[in-house]
């Protein structure tokens, strides 16, 4: 139901050229020694390469949670409408349930890999009844690596995943995902795209779907109205 490879193709040529080039000849040669800058370069390597690897178990954990909670329904059902129009829906729906956990604040890119991995594990379950449906993280698009993907088909929907704290930044973050999400729409077999805005402080449980130019709906917080003078 969900596929797509968590770790893009350059960070994975560093971490093959880590493995050949240092991990394997020090471990296999115990004749061969580093000077002192060699050193800091492996060990900053490692260190970046376990920081990325715990973002994607963060990522994988918080989809194995959403999937066990969003309750699988086993009887299959046709689409009922709209393949954006369901992705919405359900980004909606995710938008106002979802609570993230204890640790949330202590580090921002765990807290983005932990809330799309949830959403990919929502998606995945939501649409697991639905034949011919599946959901993809980190697919490559005219180019860009989209957040999410679900595919019916031919029929692509892109999902750009956004989190804020603040309510007065809705609009802003607004124009700039719907921006970034119009460039996946030159693919031929991209049909639409859905922009989810989440509110991580969990004080605003109202979301709204707007639908730009037929082909793109947003998800978010009502936007902050002007107080008059």
């Amino acid at each position: 139901m969900t596929s797509g490879t968590l770790l893009r193709k350059r960070l994975l040529d560093q971490l093959i050229n880590y493995r050949k080039e240092w991990r394997n000849p020090s471990t296999h040669n115990y004749m061969l020694d580093f000077d002192e800058d060699e050193a800091l370069l492996a060990i900053v390597s490692v260190t970046v390469f376990a920081i990325v690897l715990c973002d994607q178990i963060d990522s994988k954990i918080a989809f194995d949670a959403a999937a066990a909670n969003a309750g699988k329904s086993s009887e299959p059902v046709s689409l009922g409408g709209s393949l954006l129009d369901q992705v919405a829906d359900k980004l909606a729906v995710f938008a106002k349930i979802h609570i993230e956990g204890e640790n949330t604040g202590q580090s921002a890119p765990h807290d983005y890999y932990r809330l799309e991995g949830a959403l990919a594990g929502y998606l995945t379950t939501k649409f697991s009844n639905v034949e011919g449906i599946s959901v993809t993280q980190h697919a490559l698009m005219s180019g860009y690596e989209a957040d999410i993907v679900v595919s019916n088909g031919s029929e692509k929907i892109v999902i750009e995943l956004t989190r804020t704290r603040l309510r007065a930044r809705v609009s802003y973050l607004t124009q700039r995902a719907v921006a970034k999400v119009s460039r996946y729409l030159d693919a031929s077999d991209v049909s639409g795209a859905a922009v989810l805005i989440y509110n991580s402080t969990n004080t605003e449980q109202e979301y709204e779907i707007r639908t730009l130019a037929d082909s793109i709906k947003v998800v978010a917080p009502p936007t902050v109205q002007k107080k008059s003078a």
